[in-house]
């Protein structure tokens, strides 16, 4: 309507008649007010007053949402990390302000213009410790056996996060690590806080692992990730039990340096009458001394306490009751300030830029560029915090990245699913693996019968009982007991075993070892990578056991095969045993926890990265297994005997 009216105008001006105005009809009485120059005026006026704010450094972390004169603002910037609504991710820590260009859209009613502005946001101040508290260390694991002790925790200006003096950390939970192999080197004029241990091998070499924490650089120097595997104490039960490491292939890191100004975080040396405590953040100790153990250390505003990472997951009672416990917190209910909130969120990016271990698979270059404007919504609060975290792990489109449970300041049984099912909140990968399930489910159902759940039978004989097929869902510590018992029961009539892989999703990656140990007396290899330092890495193992020789054994894998399953078909077709049935669902890194500092857990993809080996020239070319290990022969129907039959009859040719 408003365009007709417009051309009506020229129409009126073009033969002699009276103006008219747009906005109004042409009975509105002759009304001559320019409705849109006002608003045009209105917003020149507000931005005018938004250049001269900008013109000083900004101190908070939200720039104007609206002028004085009513105009509304949105913000766009190619230098600076900002959300529509104007909040900055300030993640720079010491002297030198944070520069850049924001491209400012201003509206009022009709009119609109828009205006890139030169700003500068004020650095965050360095961190003064200002109180400390001595809190009840609890330790709650299982596999890793850590006494019940007390842990300093200290509070510091421009921070809401409890710090940790480095080395009555890692005292503390001695039993998941061996504190008493590592070794505190003060340098630099006490600047700088060395870290290291040393290993001496079999041919009585010795090398020192270490890494560097620069407190007046707040920088991190890390020469390999190896550092962080080196020192974990053994778990209650052998997932080893009977392996023999015989040989070992190594390729080098390349070295890290990470720079926790850029995420806003701040290493403290402190003077305790005449002593320094170099203080870190305790949930950056957590993250990086823990990250290559299945073990993790969990503040809840009141006390400290130790978890086995299985415990996280778990689905016992014991493993519920003690979320519970940990979970329970004075700050439950509250909601955590914009600043901590802040910190959160720049932990969460610097947990995933380093030790997220698909990031470059993905094409990730940086998560704050991944989460971009949507990082605000991580800091309008715990609810919105924990609801965005939630969205993250659907939308990274990952199996092995979930999110676990809220954190301490939201009600556990919160759902942030929209009302939405898992069907909905998948990506095309994980889509893609539940659709196979669904798959194989609806075969199981049809060949074994059930209704809720297919009536798998542990073993099957086919080809007059020539062929034993054991299936296996998961793997245990105690799935190659149950392997060796099977075996030692089979009919002499048996020349062949396929191991069924086709409904199992992974498990304890020991367990993959030491059943090959029953299926060869040859030495076989494991693979590894990490995609951070660039390092690799082959193991070759042997195993005490007496193997089973005289069968033939054969795998069969499905798009259900993931993970620990995913790794014994890459393993089994190095060492030469068929693969059948249909490429496995991949599945390349193991998993580990990532506990974000208002509590909030997930699990995600590490950067131990499994690995198959090809070879070009003589020269080592390892290779992820995340997008499946292909089959040496498809079978469509895993449990039609004669579809089965064939594959063994071509692949033993």
């Amino acid at each position: 309507m408003k365009k007709l009216l417009l051309i009506l105008c020229v129409f009126f001006l073009s033969v002699g008649l009276t103006a008219c105005d747009p906005n109004t009809g042409p009975d509105d009485g002759g009304n001559t007010d320019n409705t849109d120059s006002q608003d045009k005026l209105d917003v020149k006026a507000d931005l005018a007053t938004l250049e001269t704010l900008l013109d000083s450094p900004i101190t908070n972390f939200t720039l104007p949402r609206s002028g004085d004169k009513g105009t509304s603002f949105s913000y766009t910037s190619d230098d600076l990390i900002i959300g529509s609504n104007g909040a900055i991710v300030q993640n720079r820590l010491g002297l030198d302000d944070l520069a850049g260009v924001v491209n400012v859209k201003a509206v009022k009613g009709d009119y609109s213009e828009e205006k890139s502005i030169s700003i500068k946001v004020k650095a965050l101040s360095e961190v003064s410790i200002e109180s400390k508290k001595t809190l009840d260390f609890h330790g709650k694991g299982e596999e890793y056996i850590v006494s019940d002790s007390t842990l300093d925790i200290y509070y510091g200006s421009d921070s809401e996060l409890p710090y940790v003096n480095i080395e009555d950390f890692l005292d503390v939970i001695n039993g998941a690590i061996q504190s008493n192999e590592l070794e505190y080197t003060s340098k630099d004029n006490g600047n700088t806080l060395k870290v290291s241990y040393t290993v001496e091998y079999e041919d009585e070499t010795t090398e020192e692992y270490f890494i560097e924490l620069d407190f007046a650089d707040n920088t991190i120097f890390i020469p390999t990730f190896d550092f962080f595997s080196g020192y974990g104490a053994p778990t209650t039960t052998d997932f080893g039990n009977g392996l023999l490491y015989t040989g070992f292939d190594y390729t080098e890191p390349n070295e890290t340096t990470i720079d926790l100004k850029n995420y806003g975080f701040d290493l403290v040396p402190h003077d305790e009458t005449g002593v320094t405590k170099y203080l870190m953040p305790l949930h950056l100790a957590n993250l990086f001394f823990l990250s290559d153990t299945y073990y993790d250390v969990y503040y809840n505003g009141d006390d400290v306490y130790g978890i086995d990472t299985y415990q996280v997951y778990g689905s016992t009672e014991a493993d519920e009751a003690v979320m519970k416990e940990i979970r329970t917190s004075s700050l439950n209910g509250t909601n955590a300030s914009t600043r901590f909130l802040h910190q959160n969120f720049n932990y969460l990016v610097l947990a995933l830029d380093y030790f997220y271990g698909l990031k470059e698979y993905k094409g990730i270059e940086s998560f704050y560029d991944y989460f971009g404007p949507s990082y605000t919504k991580f800091i309008g609060g715990s609810n919105l915090a924990a609801q965005n975290l939630f969205k993250f792990t659907h939308e990274i489109d990952d199996l092995h990245t979930s999110h676990q449970w809220n954190g301490y300041f939201v009600r556990p049984t919160t759902s942030y699913s929209d009302g939405k099912g898992d069907a909905d909140l998948r990506g095309p990968v994980v889509a893609s693996f539940y659709g196979h399930l669904q798959s194989v489910f609806n075969l199981q159902i049809a060949a074994f019968g059930g209704r809720d759940k297919p009536m798998i039978p542990a073993i099957r004989y086919i080809d007059n009982q020539k062929t034993a097929i054991f299936y296996f869902t998961s793997f245990t510590a105690t799935t190659p007991d149950v392997f060796k018992d099977f075996l030692d029961k089979l009919p002499n009539s048996v020349e062949n075993v396929i191991i069924d892989l086709t409904y199992n999703t992974g498990g304890n990656v020991g367990a993959v070892f030491r059943m090959f140990g029953y299926m060869t007396e040859k030495p076989f290899n494991y693979h590894s990578m990490n995609p951070k330092d660039g390092s690799a890495y082959s193991y070759q193992i042997e195993s005490e056991y007496v193997a089973f020789e005289q069968y033939n054994f054969i795998i069969m894998t499905s798009g259900v095969t993931f993970s620990a399953a995913n790794l014994m078909a890459s393993m089994a077709k190095e060492i030469g045993f068929p693969v059948i049935g249909k490429q496995s669902s991949g599945g390349a890194c193991s998993i580990s926890v990532i506990s974000l500092p208002d509590g909030g857990i997930i699990m995600v993809s590490s950067n131990n990265m499994l690995a198959s080996v090809e070879y070009d020239n003589g020269e080592k070319i390892y290779k992820d297994v995340e997008g499946g290990v292909p089959v040496d022969y498809t079978v469509n129907g895993f449990y039609n005997e004669q579809e089965v039959i064939n594959a063994i009859k071509e692949v033993l040719k």
